[in-house]
């Protein structure tokens, strides 16, 4: 890389980290001393905006950042590009203001307030093109608080994940919802989406109530609940299951 590029990329990432350029995209690997104090002078949002520089230095090439091993204690989060979380831990609440795509991997999910309000969401996105849960546990780690997720993207998609112990109210709503060998086990789910897929090796149980609103729902025989509603109708109460799929399963 010239030494012209090279200035041009730590501009436009901040200079958080390592960069390696591939055919299809830029993946920045983010420093966590410099995340943090990204983070302590913006009080807790995390920006990444790089639209208006890659167009001023011609970089037309998607970015990725790569943070690992972080501890956020509440975060808001907005980004042009994508980030993907492995083995960090977010302690309170998550807001996804915007990004391009969100990757969430083998993180720990903590709720240490002290109080737990009616409604309140462990973690909130909007404005999200894909939203994907990999190879991760989205449970309370925490004691006697639940741990709420609602999504609004474009995607939604779980791979070899559960959404399992703690979790109150799942809320998704997208163009596609995808379960890969993954099982979502809350108290109540609603799902909102033109497509909805689950796989053979995947389960929604609900201890309240599913409620899935599609226009192609493919494997729906894997819901469970004494509340299962589809498209608004209720069907014949069946009874609710829990498996655990394993992440390496």
């Amino acid at each position: 890389m010239d030494l012209l590029k090279s200035l041009k990329l730590k501009s436009i990432t901040k200079r958080l980290g390592s960069i390696v350029i591939s055919d299809d995209r830029i993946d920045c690997y983010v420093d966590n001393d410099k995340l943090r104090r990204l983070i302590e002078k913006k009080n807790n949002l995390l920006s990444l905006d790089s639209s208006d520089k890659k167009i001023a230095y011609g970089i037309d090439k998607p970015i990725t950042y790569h943070i690992s091993d972080y501890s956020f204690d509440g975060i808001v989060i907005s980004t042009t590009d994508s980030i993907h979380f492995s083995n960090c831990t977010f302690n309170n609440e998550v807001t996804i203001a915007r990004a391009n795509q969100i990757v969430l991997e083998n993180n720990n999910y903590n709720n240490s307030s002290n109080k737990f309000k009616y409604n309140d969401r462990f973690l909130i996105g909007a404005n999200i093109k894909e939203f994907i849960l990999l190879n991760d546990n989205y449970e309370n780690e925490g004691e006697d608080y639940r741990v709420d997720m609602k999504v609004k993207a474009e995607s939604i998609r779980f791979s070899n994940s559960n959404v399992l112990t703690g979790v109150g109210a799942l809320n998704l709503e997208a163009d596609e919802v995808t379960l890969e060998n993954s099982e979502i086990d809350s108290e109540s789910t609603l799902i909102q989406s033109k497509k909805v897929n689950i796989d053979d090796s995947s389960s929604i149980s609900g201890s309240r109530a599913v409620m899935i609103y599609s226009t192609e729902i493919n494997g729906a025989y894997n819901v469970y609940s004494p509340q299962k509603i589809i498209n608004g109708l209720k069907e014949e109460s069946n009874k609710k299951t829990s498996h655990r799929v394993k992440k390496n399963d």
